[in-house]
């Protein structure tokens, strides 16, 4: 009779990395990060992302340890690089950082966001249809 270790430690295994992810996932469901909505396990090309906001173009991805082995390493780069030039930011949190200091990763965030261009610019630009002549200028000549 085979043994139920391996699934147990599976489940187990499988269970430790949702928290965090879930953790995170239930702050930003309901928009707590500078009002910006974040989808969860959010596809782009052919990659899945843990977090993304697509009306701000940045990608949260939290990591477990193997994200620190030099294989990993290597593939988070290129990854990185991938979602870079499809015009993402990615920021990048440990697991450990989001159950013990949930507080501190939203701050980093709030500052990314902050920091980024607006999604919306304005749509008033030299010689856009949205602009006005200059002032005193007949505009119908």
């Amino acid at each position: 009779m085979e043994s139920d270790a391996p699934l147990y430690a599976l489940a187990s295994y499988v269970s430790a990395l949702r928290k965090p992810k879930e953790r995170f996932g239930n702050t930003s469901k309901a928009r707590q990060v500078a009002g910006v909505r974040f989808n969860r396990q959010y596809p782009i090309g052919q990659f899945i992302c843990d977090f993304v906001s697509g009306s701000r173009r940045l990608v949260v991805e939290i990591d477990g340890g193997q994200h620190g082995r030099p294989d990993d390493k290597v593939y988070d780069k290129r990854r990185t690089e991938f979602l870079n030039a499809q015009g993402y930011r990615v920021i990048r949190f440990w697991n450990s950082d989001v159950l013990d200091n949930i507080e501190d990763v939203l701050k980093r965030i709030e500052q990314v966001l902050a920091d980024m261009p607006s999604p919306n610019p304005s749509r008033r630009r030299e010689g856009g249809l949205w602009s006005r002549g200059p002032k005193g200028r007949d505009e119908s000549c």
